[in-house]
């Protein structure tokens, strides 16, 4: 990245998607979520710094990350079949949280959320 002081920055609020007031409540639950899970997120890193081609791979979707399961507050993660699932409950059955939610089903609800405000 260029440094900041070669940066040239315009603010275009016309062209954004999403007012700033909901960009901002976003910002925050995203602030909340990553402190909640910090501990969470360091153990992956770490794990994933042992395997370097696991550290090397992108998430598989676009929500990977910012799902949570409403019973244990576990990940949820894309699985087998385009479907997203309960880590907790697929890695060792530690939710009774069985149920799956279909990607393009998830992605499309989202993405109409984000466009009504």
């Amino acid at each position: 990245m260029n440094p900041e002081s070669d940066r040239i920055v315009t603010e275009v609020p016309e062209l954004r998607i999403v007012d700033d007031q909901l960009w901002q409540a976003v910002r925050a639950r995203q602030s909340e979520i990553a402190e909640k899970y910090a501990s969470v997120t360091e153990a992956v890193r770490e794990h994933h710094s042992k395997n370097k081609l696991n550290g090397a791979r992108r998430p598989k979707s676009l929500l990977s990350g910012l799902i949570f399961c409403g019973c244990c507050g576990g990940p949820y993660s894309l699985r087998d079949a385009g479907r997203f699932a309960c880590l907790s409950h697929i890695a060792n059955k530690s939710c009774s949280n069985s149920r799956t939610i279909p990607r393009e089903e998830l992605e499309n609800a989202c993405g109409a959320a984000s466009r009504t405000g």
